[in-house]
């Protein structure tokens, strides 16, 4: 991406990302102190049982849409707080930009999508 827009920066300004896998957001949601190390929804599983009530998670429709319902508008909030906690750096595992994305759409003001641009077509 950043050599298609020849700028060193552009893919870290639209480019969202989470590693091990969005799973460890999702999880930040009930616990800030939980560390994926693998995306593997077997080993996630307890933890989405512990947190949720959903017995041997394995992503099926029926189980996203309920572990979906458990977040809230505190949930939310607390999931930013522990994504906040992650590093940026997306070749390491337990990293997210997530939150720097949230935090902007959040805002009223958009102009931060028109600064992106500029940064990109320049």
């Amino acid at each position: 991406m950043n050599s298609l827009h020849a700028c060193e920066l552009a893919s870290q300004h639209v480019v969202m990302f989470t590693n091990p896998c969005t799973m460890q957001v999702i999880l930040l949601h009930w616990d800030t102190s939980v560390r994926l190390q693998t995306p593997s929804k077997r080993r996630s599983a307890t933890y989405i049982e512990k947190y949720t009530g959903i017995q041997d998670y394995s992503a099926k429709e029926s189980q996203r849409i309920q572990l979906v319902s458990n977040i809230t508008k505190e949930s939310y909030r607390t999931m930013m707080n522990g994504a906040k906690q992650l590093g940026m750096d997306a070749a390491l595992i337990n990293s997210t930009n997530l939150h720097v994305f949230f935090a902007q759409l959040e805002q009223s003001d958009t102009n931060w999508i028109d600064e992106i641009n500029k940064l990109i077509e320049s």
